[in-house]
């Protein structure tokens, strides 16, 4: 076979054996897994980092079956993943094993990019950097990511290496070093006798001294970025580690009482030091101890009313310690010592807790303490309760402060079963989630829901130290490997939000295992991203401080060990504040991304080189072996297509609606549009406040500017109409306004807040909408919740909302009840707001427009007998039955509505006739909206451009385009 390069002629040899190339392909492959094993802790060889993909990237890109590449790539990744994370198995086996397929996934699909450009004649010098970002950020965000085992990790001792994470994240350190690895792969590439694909030779010469440019600028920037740095000094920070490995069988676990009066007697050696805060890790001890919960006294289920009474013995010790009165610990250590089963008590030395000592000279100080934190709503809902993972911060006066911080970023499976609460096209889920949990070894066999839920949002705490003021976050356990976590808790933009950072953990669940390193490892990155200093306290160890250069020190040791079992003790250093800014902090992972736009191209081209170009081959290959029929019928019927759609105007066959001369349907659209827009904006709160409900309805996407403008202004009726349009629309762009709504905002339209911010995928606070509707005393503000609750879909709601239909006394709240109700799937109150179609006439509107709203075709027999046999002066009734019927697809109320289009009151009263005449109008334009008849488009048209009320004309326009969207 002959090749041309340049204006060279060479022979290429003959395709190597299926034999070999796999032979290779594992070689090269599994060569790379084993280099890249060595790179991390707790070996650590990072010098082995800037080569140790060369091997896998020089077979992907050399042999020549593809298959074999890709699997070979497999392989490879499963056998790294499954040597990297065997300290996950301890845990659960079956998870360990699963996660490992999957991340093994990224390898091939790295493969596929590189391949891809090879047969470009791009080196790999060139794509590995930028496919292996890309694959890595994928892995950290996808399906709640796992951004474990980065190539960057690796450098993690090397802090003049990382400096330039606080421009790019570590994804640039990943990339320097896979562009060293690139190059190395490029070279024998391109001195291989495949001529007729390699690149040009001067690839690897530009690349190579690119390649030494890049890591000489990146050592300098980061020598200069440590060398300037001012860093002030900050609080005197004391972290505390105990080693108390934890298990899925409770039965191998210390009991908790003894883990809290270990903690306790290490804490209080490290407050003879006078800290500003005192660190106590991630839920040392599982207790309750949020005081709002434990200081509750309404009826809860047996098992919370158990972790409350405890929860308050250790709130009790925990105050007491904060102020530092240890007589009362030591009475309270004495309490638990009783409460214990003879059992555990047996277990312990001389059968007693360890007590306090220096009972006299005991120092107050500000204690950060990781532990759980229950809401439980006093009425029953499912689920009965809500737990978090949780920071709280206890005074040296003994008050907890009632601001928490709640984990943001569950671990799944681990910390949350999926599909708790979710629906997919209408079906509830919860099925899914109930196999899933039963799977779980934490749920004993699917006996125990142990999910947690997810916290709103960061809460950043205050601290003072010798006569100023701090600001920090607390990110928790894995959170702090999590980079838009961390990034989120330190900057709001390019706006610092805090000081530093409080890493508290509890990696008790890996034993002592390569996971603590690692993941210490991890968190110096944190550091460097956004130039803060950070204290950790952690279970079974890393405990210590990393500085904003990412320099590690003062780790809790014994005899010279970090790493293994027995080492417990405190450390205390004082934190440093760093004032230099960070492009990273202000603008995130803009890096990652340009990388995974640049990768998402090479496996755009591989799609359209490989499987549309096979396709179009095939077909090709049809047409010319017979296909000259294909050819003719095609053809014929492109002709009568063609013919089909060039009737005459007028002539019906599927014509664009039209206005009789009057506009086209793109400008009667822009023309309804522009209105309610103009009308979004309207002084009149009402008219403001149906115009964005329209707009959110037909035209999101235009309206929603307007939309996210009107939650600022003054008028309360208009903000809550623009929380529940962003909710109905979902607008993920707003939820900054959204969230601070649910903070700031009060009454009705923080209720609308909430229910735009579960609309948007946020954790709310649905208890404060069950809480309106069971004892508010106002009828509106009930209807409102009822509303919002139907909307929400929340079917943990239903039985609360039964309960409170069977005491209920306003018609108005109980038929809003009745509609929520059905909208959650209630049958019963389906048929209940049909019965009440035939009460009086306030219930009689509620039960229609519930109904329409509902569009459930049960409801259509009701809108029947409304539409044909409502009395005289019925009319308005009529109208929303004729909508009925428009939003279940029939046009028997067009009539009606169009005669009620231009109603004239009898009324002798001037604004009674008005009122009427404006109602009328605006219920006939709204059925004819639900019918969607293009025929009624000029009436329409000649409704909003003649009509003087402003609320009749945004029906109008909504009607239109409701038609025009059909």
């Amino acid at each position: 076979m002959i090749g041309q390069v340049g204006n060279t002629t060479v022979t290429r040899p003959p395709l190597w054996s299926r034999g070999r190339e796999t032979a290779w392909a594992i070689g090269g492959s599994f060569a790379s897994a084993l280099l890249m094993t060595l790179i991390f802790q707790p070996l650590a060889f990072w010098p082995l980092a800037f080569f140790c993909l060369a091997p896998w990237a020089f077979v992907v890109c050399r042999i020549e079956r593809a298959w074999i590449a890709h699997w070979a790539s497999y392989l490879a990744g499963v056998v790294f993943f499954l040597i990297n994370l065997s300290w996950l198995s301890p845990v659960t086996f079956e998870g360990y094993v699963a996660l490992c397929l999957y991340l093994a996934v990224f390898w091939p699909l790295a493969a596929w990019a590189l391949r891809t450009a090879w047969r470009l004649r791009i080196a790999p010098v060139w794509t590995l950097p930028f496919v292996w970002v890309a694959t890595e950020y994928l892995r950290g965000t996808l399906m709640t990511g796992f951004p474990w085992l980065f190539l960057a990790h690796s450098m993690a001792a090397q802090p003049a290496f990382i400096q330039v994470s606080d421009i790019t994240g570590a994804y640039g350190v990943t990339f320097l070093l896979a562009m060293c690895n690139g190059a190395i792969a490029t070279w024998p590439l391109t001195r291989s006798r495949q001529a007729t694909t390699r690149p040009a030779r001067r690839q690897i010469t530009f690349g190579a001294v690119l390649v030494v440019a890049l890591l000489v600028a990146n050592v300098w920037y980061g020598a200069q970025r440590m060398r300037h740095a001012v860093l002030d000094p900050g609080p005197t920070v004391a972290v505390v580690q105990e080693d108390f490995p934890l298990y899925s069988d409770p039965a191998k676990n210390a009991p908790a009482e003894l883990i809290f009066a270990r903690y306790l007697g290490l804490a209080a050696e490290a407050a003879k030091g006078h800290p500003d805060l005192l660190v106590l890790p991630e839920t040392p001890w599982s207790m309750a101890q949020n005081a709002d919960f434990i200081e509750s006294t309404h009826r809860v289920e047996p098992l919370l009313d158990a972790y409350r009474r405890y929860g308050r013995l250790y709130h009790a010790a925990t105050a007491a310690f904060a102020r530092g009165d240890y007589k009362t610990v030591n009475a309270q250590l004495a309490a638990l010592e009783r409460s214990m089963r003879d059992e555990d008590r047996a277990a312990l030395p001389d059968g007693k807790l360890p007590r306090l000592p220096g009972i006299d000279n005991a120092t107050p100080v500000t204690l950060l303490v990781g532990a759980m934190a229950f809401e439980a709503p006093e009425a029953a809902t499912y689920p009965p309760h809500k737990r978090y993972n949780s920071a709280l911060i206890y005074n040296p006066d003994g008050s907890q402060r009632r601001e928490r911080y709640d984990k943001m970023h569950l671990v799944p499976f681990g910390e949350v079963v999926p599909f708790r609460q979710a629906r997919w096209l209408g079906f509830d889920l919860h099925w899914l989630y109930r196999w899933l949990n039963s799977l779980s070894p934490f749920s004993f066999g699917g006996k125990y829901e142990y999910s947690l839920f997810s916290g709103a949002a960061p809460t950043t705490f205050q601290l003072e130290f010798d006569g100023k003021r701090a600001r920090f976050g607390t990110p928790i356990c894995y959170e702090d490997v999590i980079p838009y976590v961390c990034r989120g808790q330190v900057w709001d933009g390019s706006r610092r939000r805090a000081d530093f950072l409080v890493n508290i953990s509890n990696d008790g669940w890996f034993l002592h295992s390569a996971e603590l390193p690692q993941h210490l490892a991890i968190c110096v990155f944190r550091a460097v991203e956004n130039r803060v200093s950070i204290a950790r306290s952690v279970n079974t160890g890393f405990s210590g401080f990393i500085n904003p250069n990412g320099e590690v020190s003062n780790l809790v040791m014994k005899d010279g060990r970090a790493l293994g079992p027995g080492i417990a003790g405190y450390a205390q250093g004082r934190l440093m504040l760093d004032n230099r800014s960070s492009l990273y902090g202000a603008w995130g992972d803009w890096f990652a991304g340009a990388c995974l736009i640049v990768s998402c191209i090479l496996w755009g081209g591989a799609v359209i080189s490989r499987w549309v170009a096979a396709l179009l081959r095939r077909m090709r290959r049809l047409i010319w072996k017979g296909g000259r029929r294909v050819v003719e019928s095609s053809v014929v019927l492109i002709a009568l297509i063609g013919l089909s759609g060039c009737e005459a105007p007028g002539s019906g066959g599927g014509a664009a609606p039209t206005t009789n001369g009057r506009a086209d349907p793109g400008d009667l659209r822009d023309r309804a549009l522009r209105l309610l827009l103009a009308a979004a904006e309207d002084e009149q709160d009402i008219v403001a406040a149906n115009a964005i409900e329209a707009l959110a309805q037909v035209a999101p996407k235009e309206g929603a500017p307007a939309i996210r403008e009107a939650v600022n202004s003054p008028s309360m009726i208009k903000r809550f109409a623009a929380f529940v349009a962003l909710g109905e629309m979902r607008d993920r762009a707003a939820i900054e306004q959204i969230r601070t709504a649910v903070r700031r905002e009060r009454g009705r339209v923080r209720l609308a807040a909430i229910f735009a911010a579960y609309r948007c995928g946020e954790q709310g606070h649905i208890s404060d909408l069950l809480g309106v509707l069971t004892s508010d005393p106002d009828e509106n503000s009930r209807a409102d919740a009822a509303f919002l609750l139907g909307r929400l879909n929340e079917r943990q709601a239903l039985e609360r909302m039964r309960l409170m239909a069977s005491r209920e006394k306003s018609r108005k709240v109980l038929t809003q009840l009745f509609v929520a109700m059905a909208e959650l799937g209630d049958t019963t109150a389906l048929d209940r707001l049909i019965q009440l179609t035939q009460g009086e006439v306030v219930s009689r509107t509620v039960a229609l427009q519930g109904l329409v709203e509902l569009r459930d075709p049960r409801a259509k027999d009701a809108f029947e007998v409304t539409l044909r046999g409502a009395p005289a002066g019925m009319d308005p009734l009529r109208l929303i039955a004729a909508r009925g019927l428009g939003e279940l697809g029939s046009k028997e109320g067009y009539q009606l509505a169009m005669s009620n289009l231009q109603f004239r009151s009898k009324q002798s009263d001037a604004f009674e006739a008005e009122t009427e005449n404006m109602q009328m109008r605006s219920l006939a334009a709204m059925a004819l909206g639900a019918i969607r008849d293009s025929k009624a488009l000029p009436a329409l048209q000649s409704l909003v451009e003649n009509e003087p009320d402003e609320r009749t004309q945004v029906a109008g326009c909504y009607a239109m385009l409701r038609i025009l969207n059909r």
